[in-house]
């Protein structure tokens, strides 16, 4: 009997209907979860639905009624190593992930998600050694590039640490020499679009132009939208009209996919304002003390946060986490709650917050989190962090615009394709900060730096900065040219700090559109009662 409905599971995962196969697994594992293929399908199926903080409620469930260092099975160790992986458990993590390799040393995927973790820890070496490991494996196995593409990611991201993008090039120029690859092609072009070889290029846009039909769309989006940016990339200081032709392209094509609801931030805003003033503004949960060695940089994506923490962390003082989704997504399962279980859950918060940075900050004295999206929480991290310390960049908005839609964001910007939507976020943006700025006024704790004057006078921004968080080591500027970032600005922040990203001249067509969607969104918002002026600078920035 369970081997049939096991049968038929499988099938539903082979024909990618994951949302039945997930119905018809729950029941099958509440009822046998002792049995072992039982527990590996159906947390296999949460990986593919990507449900990592469910998944991660069930293995603790599990966890209650089992032993899981009695578990037998690499791939279920491998599963769970993975999910507290995604969810920034780290110190468990590793552990599972180092019983999984015990258990069975040629398991490619374990090598890939311990490599993963190592570079959130910045222990790059053992990273590097580990997912040499795991590409080794995948490659004996005659995987295709596409099955094993982020350890490809991910062995670029550590010779970046390691200052090896010369390794990472060959590398990239190696696979496509022996097989073109979109995303190998457009993985180089990130890095250093000027080792394409014309041979190369040419082969890319031919690709773009053949009529070859597709199974579905997910696949022909798979196919072109890395092609089409890569050639962004490529042409960007060769033909520029031709470059944002073909960043129009992916990011029409992007947009075609995600179709993203412009009311959705909105809600969430009108959300928080209201369950700030009704269960927030007036409480004092904690002492000031809580939360003192934790400090956020937050901001829009593209303004200068991962500058910002470049120049913050080079000292002895201070560890650089890189963007922590732990605030953002126990903040949001606090929402749910019912009134009674508000304060309990607030506390875990907190507890598992400090438990998961300060197992990441280890020797230092502190640590960063630099998620953009934590600007959007700015007063909720006050009061359930008294001690942390805010860092809010603000930067050109127009500038800001054009380095958004510039990037290959899919999931986790989908509001970036376009320069209308990009404009409604802008006035979102500015309305939740507009909230914060009048119930957090006089706050000690939170300091607002632009970009622009950051990039013209660093000395003495970095002395601002370092003077507000009280960091008594000396700054290294070798440190920070040294500094590695797992962000869209990965390459530039090595750079030495320039002003040539300020008052950019590209998509001037667009201008008019995205300030005619700020304006246009502002009314609602001033509707709300917010002190928001129509026609006014954005930010402190004139159109």
């Amino acid at each position: 009997m369970i081997e049939k409905e096991i049968s038929h599971i499988l099938n539903l995962v082979s024909s990618k209907n994951y949302i039945q196969a997930y119905k018809f697994s729950l029941p099958l594992y509440e009822k046998y979860s002792p049995n072992i293929e039982v527990v590996k399908i159906h947390f296999y199926i949460l990986f593919l639905l990507e449900r990592n903080i469910e998944a991660i409620d069930e293995i603790n469930e599990y966890s209650n009624k089992n032993n899981v260092q009695d578990i037998s099975d690499h791939e279920v160790l491998n599963l769970f190593g993975y999910f507290y992986m995604k969810t920034e458990d780290f110190e468990k993590s590793i552990e599972l992930l180092n019983m999984t390799i015990s258990m069975k040393s040629d398991f490619g995927p374990a090598h890939q998600n311990l490599a993963e973790v190592l570079i959130v820890k910045r222990d790059f070496l053992k990273a590097l050694e580990h997912v040499n490991k795991a590409i080794d494996i995948f490659e004996s196995l005659s995987k295709k590039v596409d099955d094993f593409f982020h350890c490809l990611i991910l062995k670029a991201d550590i010779n970046n640490a390691l200052n090896k993008n010369h390794e990472t090039v060959l590398m990239l120029q190696n696979y496509l020499s022996e097989e073109f690859n979109e995303n190998v092609f457009y993985l180089l072009s990130t890095i250093d679009s000027k080792k394409l070889n014309n041979e190369t290029v040419e082969f890319a846009e031919h690709k773009l132009t053949e009529n070859i039909y597709y199974d579905s769309k997910i696949i022909s989006f798979s196919k072109t939208v890395p092609l089409q940016f890569g050639l962004a990339y490529y042409f960007q200081k060769h033909d520029k009209k031709k470059s944002e032709l073909y960043f129009h392209k992916a990011n029409k094509n992007v947009g075609d996919i995600l179709r993203y609801n412009l009311n959705t931030s909105q809600k969430s805003i009108n959300k928080d304002i209201n369950f700030y003033e009704e269960y927030f503004k007036n409480q004092n949960f904690y002492e000031q003390e809580i939360g003192k060695n934790n400090i956020f940089i937050v901001g829009l994506p593209r303004t200068g946060t991962t500058l910002t923490e470049s120049i913050i962390t080079a000292n002895d003082e201070i560890f650089p986490a890189g963007e922590l989704l732990s605030f953002q997504d126990l903040f949001a399962s606090l929402t749910e709650k019912s009134i009674n279980e508000k304060k309990p859950f607030i506390d875990h918060i907190s507890k598992t917050y400090l438990r998961r940075t300060s197992y990441l900050k280890n020797d230092y004295e502190k640590v960063v989190d630099k998620l953009p999206g934590n600007v959007m929480l700015i007063g909720f991290i006050r009061k359930i962090l008294p001690g942390s310390k805010i860092i809010r960049i603000y930067r050109d908005p127009w500038d800001t615009a054009i380095s958004l839609y510039k990037q290959r964001y899919v999931k986790n910007i989908p509001w970036s394709t376009n320069f209308f939507n990009i404009g409604i976020k802008m006035s979102n943006h500015e309305a939740m900060n507009t909230y914060w700025d009048n119930v957090l006024d006089g706050d000690e704790n939170l300091i607002t730096i632009n970009y622009e004057e950051l990039v013209s006078d660093q000395k003495n921004n970095q002395m601002k900065l370092y003077d507000f968080l009280q960091i008594k080591s000396s700054y290294s500027e070798e440190k920070r040219e040294g500094f590695f970032s797992k962000t869209a600005s990965t390459q530039q922040v090595k750079e030495k700090i320039h002003t040539k990203s300020v008052k950019k001249l590209e998509f001037e067509d667009k201008k008019d559109e995205f300030w005619s969607a700020i304006h246009q969104q502002r009314k609602y918002w001033i509707k709300q009662g917010l002190p928001i002026i129509e026609d006014g600078p954005l930010f402190g920035y004139k159109p």
